[in-house]
């Protein structure tokens, strides 16, 4: 604010920001609800959390438990499914609110933005049962699944917390927050890319395999999604 004295009389006057607050009221519910639905999965399944320490600690006891059933069914991934959902869909939201202005997005544009998410995560899990019967390498498409899924629940609620310092930040910071946000999906995307090919390459699995592997399961789903953003919002 910057104060200006005319004789007894004190006016202030609103030193304008870069960029006007990206929170709209809207964003609560989906903060609480992803918020809730964190604290459900850490109060009733601890060992899904200790599941995340062990990808990072012992792989090893990781793979053991991705390889030991169909991961995606499993009741503490559907909880967490949102998450993921809400927390990249979120973070692309206030990134494109950013980029083109504010309120330049609305509420129905978020769920779009869900939807097209959800869709890249339903095809990688056909992608999977098809590189599976292509190859008949089960365990190690489950490990895939499996090892996804967790990194991406990971990421997603890191964009998330991320999304909400973006929504509540009064500053002009929002840019560093961006840079952050993007960093960690550049990270976790090259970390699953390296162990997923790392551990094709310890499974020997063909070399046809695992470049089909990279089409179908990484490239194929990263060129779609960027591809449908891109022609929907005409970045």
């Amino acid at each position: 604010m910057k104060a200006f004295i005319f004789g007894e009389v004190l006016f202030l006057q609103a030193i304008p920001r870069t960029i006007d607050r990206l929170y709209e009221p809207w964003m609560l519910w989906v903060f609480v609800a992803s918020l809730a639905m964190l604290a459900l999965v850490r109060v009733q399944f601890p060992r899904y959390i200790q599941l995340v320490r062990w990808s990072f600690n012992n792989y090893r006891i990781a793979k053991q438990t991705f390889a030991q059933g169909d991961f995606q069914s499993r009741p503490e991934w559907l909880i967490t499914l949102p998450l993921t959902l809400f927390g990249y869909s979120m973070f692309l939201y206030l990134l494109i609110n950013y980029m083109k202005g504010p309120s330049a997005l609305g509420f129905m544009d978020f769920i779009r933005l869900v939807v097209m998410v959800g869709v890249i995560m339903i095809l990688k899990v056909l992608a999977g049962y098809l590189v599976e019967a292509l190859s008949h390498r089960f365990e190690s498409i489950r490990v895939y699944l499996g090892n996804t899924f967790l990194i991406g629940t990971i990421s997603g609620t890191a964009l998330l917390l991320l999304s909400l310092a973006v929504a509540l930040d009064l500053s002009d910071r929002s840019q560093w927050y961006f840079m952050v946000g993007l960093s960690i999906i550049a990270l976790t995307y090259l970390f699953r890319l390296g162990r997923g090919v790392g551990h094709a390459i310890s499974e020997r699995i063909s070399l046809n395999y695992i470049i089909l592997y990279l089409c179908i399961l990484e490239i194929l789903p990263a060129g779609v999604l960027l591809k449908a953003i891109v022609s929907t919002y005409a970045l």
